[in-house]
Parts: C-alpha cells; structure tokens; sequence
C-alpha cells in the first residue's frame, strides 16, 4: 500500500514537472540542468522507466517546483524596472558612444559604480545596427580571451585553425572595417595594458569607433601621469565623458519611467540616488517599494521602507525650510 502510495505520488510529481517544463517553455535537457539530473535520468524517470533511485529523483524534481513556483512568487511581487529611462547621465553616456559610432572615434565613458552606464550602452546598441558589446572581467582579460569576447559579440564563428590571438584580430578587422559600427567593451577597467593596446589597434586598423566603458580609476588609469604605455592609446581619445553624482533630475527621469512622476517621491528618490548605490540603488528600491504598497500607490513611507530594508539606513529627515523627502513643505 505505501510503495502504491509512493509510486502515485511521483506520478503526480512528474505530471508537474512536465506542465512546468511546457509553462517555462524549456527543453528537457535545460530542466534536468536545473534539477540536478542528467537528462537521460529525467527523461526516463518522466517516462516511469527510470531503474535508479526514483524516489531521490522524485525528492529533486519537487524540490525545483517548489523553487520555480517561489520564484514565481518574488517576481510578481516585484515588478520589472522599465528597460530605460533617459536620465541626464544616460544622455551625456549616449552622447559619447554616438560621437565614438559616427565620427569612427575613440571614446572613453567612466563613472562610479550605478550611473546606468551598462544601461545606456545596450540602449544604444539596440538602436542601430552593427553595434558590438563585450565585457571585460578579470578571468578574461589577456590580449587572446579579450578578442575571443569580441569575435563571440560579433558572432564570428571559428574553426580550430583561428583560435591565435592573431588570427582572431584579423577576423575582428575584417569584420570592423566598412561596417561603419561600433565595438563597445564594457568594464574596461578590468583590462591591462597590452589587452587596451590591443582595442587601440583594432581601432587603427579598421577605422571603426570603439568605446571603453569603466569605472572612475579607469580614466586615471589612461592619464594619471600621462604614463608612456598608454601614450598611443591616451592620443587617440576623441571624446571622454565622466558621469558623475546623480542630481534631482535623473531621480526625476527614473520616477517618470516608472509612471511616478508628480508623486510627491522626488524628494526621497533623489536622496536615495545620491548615496551608494546610486541610480541603480533607486531602482532597487522602487521594485521593493511597489512590493511593499501591494497594488496601492506607492508612497514616501513605501519608498523610505524600502530603502530601510535595502541599505540598512534610515533616510534623513529634510531641514526646516527645505523640501521634505516626498517634495513638500514641511
């Protein structure tokens, strides 16, 4: 009777996982991944066929509906942050990647961690064609993995006779040259010298634009002290852009694209963007705020919890005579 019991209920388990795999639009292959299986594990235990442990199977597959179902969960309590808003940071970064596109320039954009530089760079790519995005990490940042991240944006396909680093530049100029587009390379801080070199040669050969994104030390990094290394790459600089602190008008631009603008919240929203974290720290603290508000307008108290709960601090109150924290009089 138990082992009955026991074989109906991985019998409905697996009905689950199949209505789970069909809503998720996944494949088999991607399910198991995510359980922990191999594929010919699930496939079979799905099938009923499976000769291994079926209860210890069937212990995972509820374990990833369960997680499936939280995360279900979270998400709907927290909205999506729209895809753009078009602070006067987001402009200025825009502005650099368009001279760097058009003029077939150079161009550096860098600032503090949270200025939505990322966000802008896939805003301009998603605008025009022949845009070419890839990020610097340390992992991959010798001269060869730098320029495989790029042949990999640009969607070269090569065969096991192009894996040098020289055959892959020559593959990327081939690529750049005529195509009047623009390789972005996002957390260029990341790079050293002879891999930022290198951009710097791609750029030469090709005549296309190229922009290096990163963060504040990396525009030290090029110029503190005019260092010899980066004299060819310094040179060649035609536009540098540093988005600094954010002001009252980019927390104004997030709350519009939020649908909040005329809230009351611009006050809060502007003392949050000014700390750590900075606009993607405001973003953070909206989702959480219209999770907290559950379906009714979002308020200052909303919006100042929410940061309580993101920051661990306490946003302070306004002085006399200065608008309060929700852009009223006190």
């Amino acid at each position: 009777m138990a082992e009955q019991q026991q074989n109906q209920n991985q019998q409905s388990t697996a009905g689950a996982v199949k209505a789970e795999i069909a809503r998720g639009g996944l494949s088999q292959e991607a399910a198991a991944g995510q359980i922990g299986i191999s594929g010919a594990a699930l496939s079979q235990w799905l099938r009923g066929v499976y000769k291994g442990d079926a209860e210890a199977v069937a212990d995972k597959a509820a374990g990833w509906l369960a997680s499936r179902a939280d995360r279900r969960a979270l998400r709907a309590g927290l909205p999506e942050a729209p895809p753009w808003a078009e602070t006067p940071l987001a402009k200025k970064a825009l502005a650099a990647l368009a001279h760097a596109h058009l003029a077939s320039d150079l161009a550096v954009v860098y600032g503090a961690a949270g200025l939505g530089k990322t966000v802008a760079m896939r805003r301009y790519a998603g605008l025009r064609p022949n845009i070419w995005t890839a990020t610097a990490t340390e992992a991959a940042s010798s001269v060869a993995a730098c320029l495989s991240r790029v042949a990999a944006a640009m969607g070269l396909r090569l065969d096991q006779r192009q894996r040098s680093a020289a055959a892959i530049e020559a593959a990327v100029v081939e690529r750049m040259a005529g195509s009047g587009g623009l390789l972005v390379i996002d957390e260029a801080q990341h790079l050293p010298t002879r891999s930022l070199e290198e951009l710097r040669a791609l750029h030469d050969a090709s005549g296309c634009g190229v922009a290096l994104v990163g963060s504040d030390p990396f525009w030290l990094q090029l110029s503190g002290g005019r260092r010899p290394e980066f004299a060819q790459l310094f040179s060649r600089v035609g536009m540098r852009v540093r988005l600094g602190r954010p002001g009252a008008g980019d927390a104004a631009a997030l709350l519009d694209a939020w649908g909040l603008s005329g809230s009351g919240l611009e006050g809060a929203a502007t003392a949050i963007a000014t700390r750590h974290g900075a606009l993607r720290g405001l973003t953070k603290a909206l989702a959480r705020a219209h999770a907290i508000a559950r379906g009714k307008a979002v308020s200052e108290a909303h919006l100042r919890a929410a940061w309580k709960a993101l920051a661990g601090e306490t946003l302070p109150a306004a002085r006399n005579g200065e608008p309060n924290q929700g852009g009223k009089s006190k």
